[in-house]
């Protein structure tokens, strides 16, 4: 049980920290990267998902097109 809400809580704590990070990213530089204010949401939840799959030891073979340009946060990001 432990285990699992552990788990639980990573995944929050990927989605919440991939959330901030894109959220302090300017309106260009998203645009840049073909990400749009309203996609932040999504972007988030992937990360958390890949975050899941990496728990897993599953690694997906393909990205879908649209999450391809997903700028991965660096850790110094989540350290500030």
């Amino acid at each position: 049980m432990f285990y699992e809400l552990r788990q639980r809580f990573a995944r929050w704590l990927a989605y919440r920290q991939t959330l901030a990070s894109l959220r302090r990213v300017p309106d260009r530089t998203l645009a840049d990267a073909g990400i749009s204010r309203e996609d932040i949401r999504e972007r988030a939840s992937y990360a958390a998902a890949r975050h899941r799959l990496a728990e897993q030891g599953l690694h997906r073979t393909s990205t879908p097109r649209s999450l391809r340009s997903l700028p991965l946060p660096r850790r110094a990001d989540f350290l500030e």
